[in-house]
């Protein structure tokens, strides 16, 4: 599974994440549903930046994470997520070529995944001084359709 941070982001944000993906049975888990992560910094941002340096746009960085997984790393197949940054790149990824000859393999699985959406009022469970001013924001708080997962596709 390629992970790909958002922007202004870090890996530091799978820090809690990783070990759930990678060893499940130490949190309960199925041990079979474990994954290998590969969660590269994006080139140019947070810890990966030299002041004055360019920084590569979405379609370069999926230029380089493609061969990454499918040439350096081997993998045939592979889940992709992304937040914020990282999801325009996992976006790209899904149309770029990166297998032998140009091709992108069908079995090449890639989605990305938006941010939860409560389905209940977030007023519900909000101290009562706060609520007045969540009211108000209701539509802003509404689910939209960038809020929803896309699915993982071949």
């Amino acid at each position: 599974m390629l992970l790909l941070h958002g922007w202004p982001g870090s890996v530091w944000e799978f820090r809690d994440l990783i070990p759930r993906l990678t060893d499940p049975g130490r949190f309960g888990g199925d041990p079979a549903d474990a994954f290998t992560v590969v969660a590269p910094s994006l080139p140019g941002f947070t810890l990966s930046f030299t002041p004055g340096q360019p920084r590569p746009g979405i379609v370069e960085m999926a230029e380089l994470f493609a061969p990454l997984m499918v040439a350096v790393l081997d993998y045939r197949q592979f889940a992709a997520q992304g937040g914020d940054r990282g999801g325009y790149v996992v976006g790209r990824l899904r149309t770029r070529p990166c297998g032998q000859g140009g091709r992108r393999p069908p079995e090449l699985p890639a989605g990305s995944v938006g941010p939860a959406v409560p389905r209940s009022s977030p007023t519900k469970f909000a101290p009562t001084r706060t609520r007045p001013s969540l009211a108000d924001r209701k539509d802003w708080l509404q689910p939209g359709p960038g809020d929803a997962p896309a699915p993982l596709v071949g």
